[in-house]
């Protein structure tokens, strides 16, 4: 779930068409967003709960930087998981109005 806090505005180019544009910033109730919360996985429980032809993608996406085989880092902090993810979005939009005479 989200929270979206944003603003925007609708301009009128011509009587068919019009131009909006929108920010906004949306406050989440999870730190999973990023894929960086809690600690490392260990490879070998990783590797035993996961199908033979998924484990090599799930090997990636447990360390996408391959910090595991350079640094001890299993069990230790991947990152703060009492901050929130938080991210915003900017739309521009055209509309064209069908059937207005």
């Amino acid at each position: 779930m989200s929270i979206p806090v944003g603003i925007g505005t609708t301009y009128q180019l011509s009587p068919m068409i019009n131009a909006r544009i929108e920010v906004v910033y949306r406050y989440t109730n999870t730190d999973y967003l990023d894929d960086v919360s809690k600690t490392y996985v260990d490879p070998n429980i990783l590797k035993g709960s996961v199908a033979q032809k998924q484990q090599v993608h799930a090997m990636m996406m447990a360390s996408s930087y391959k910090e595991l085989t350079s640094k001890n880092l299993i069990g230790k902090a991947r990152g703060d998981a009492s901050n929130n993810d938080r991210f915003f979005t900017f739309n521009f939009k055209i509309g064209y109005v069908i059937g207005k005479k």
